[in-house]
């Protein structure tokens, strides 16, 4: 869209200003005509529409089709972990965070509160720590979540148990290290994506189109093939005015 503008502007500010200065006059009292100057213009222009044609063609519908891909990725990515304070956090799988008051200077977190889900190999459990700290394991994509100064709360037997058992064990430092491979962001293969009309090529639509009409002319054909025969269940002229014949296909 850019090109065809400024080389559409450009011409008119370059003749506009040969006659605004009467150079045309003088050009043609030289004995110059004035197809020598329109010459180089057209051979640029010509140039251009080429260049232009391709770029459109091939070019420019693979960029929309690999920034339509790259964008897609983007919105299906898991969001990463972003604690709030006084928010709730359920980014982390089988793990909710609670956290009251976070310290952006030293990664430290006061008030801490995990809800740990129930699996095959735990039980579900409340985990309140005065204060954490986050730390990554340098080398891995794990997260460590090292709490101070609090309490486990496990919930006991409940999946066999009519009333549940509730254990409470108190803790000085307790550690929990998350996986956040998950959450990394990953491409995609984008051939494997369908392309729209702003991603294809000119000879991509025309093999599309032709695909489409072949397949509409085989269905005129089937449905010209069974030619259905109507006929009237009971006399036309006999019926009220308000009432429609009944027609069955034979």
């Amino acid at each position: 869209l850019a090109v065809p503008m400024s080389v559409l502007v450009a011409t008119l500010i370059a003749y506009g200003r040969f006659a605004e200065q009467n150079e045309l006059t003088a050009v043609k009292a030289a004995g110059v005509s004035p197809w020598k100057l329109i010459q180089p213009v057209f051979a640029i222009a010509v140039g251009l529409s080429v260049i232009m044609a391709w770029f459109g063609n091939w070019v420019l519908p693979e960029a929309n089709f690999r920034s339509k891909s790259l964008f897609i990725d983007i919105r299906m990515a898991k969001p990463g972990f972003d604690l709030k304070a006084n928010t709730f956090y359920d980014g982390m799988s089988g793990y909710t965070f609670l956290v009251r008051r976070l310290s952006a200077e030293s990664d430290t977190l006061h008030d801490v509160t995990l809800f740990q889900d129930p699996t095959e190999n735990r039980e579900e459990a409340v985990i309140s720590a005065d204060w954490g700290l986050l730390t990554t394991i340098a080398g891995s994509s794990l997260l460590q979540l090292s709490l101070y100064e609090g309490s486990v709360l496990r919930y006991l037997g409940h999946r066999t148990e009519t009333e549940p058992r509730v254990e409470e064990t108190q803790f000085r430092e307790y550690r929990i290290r998350f996986d956040l491979r998950d959450l990394s962001f990953s491409r995609t293969n984008p051939d494997l994506r369908q392309r729209d009309d702003r991603t294809m090529s000119a000879q991509a639509m025309a093999a599309v189109r032709d695909s489409l009409q072949r397949i509409i002319s085989e269905d005129r054909d089937y449905q010209f093939s069974l030619q259905p025969m109507l006929v009237l269940q009971k006399p036309f002229p006999t019926l009220p005015d308000t009432v429609s014949p009944t027609y069955t296909l034979e």
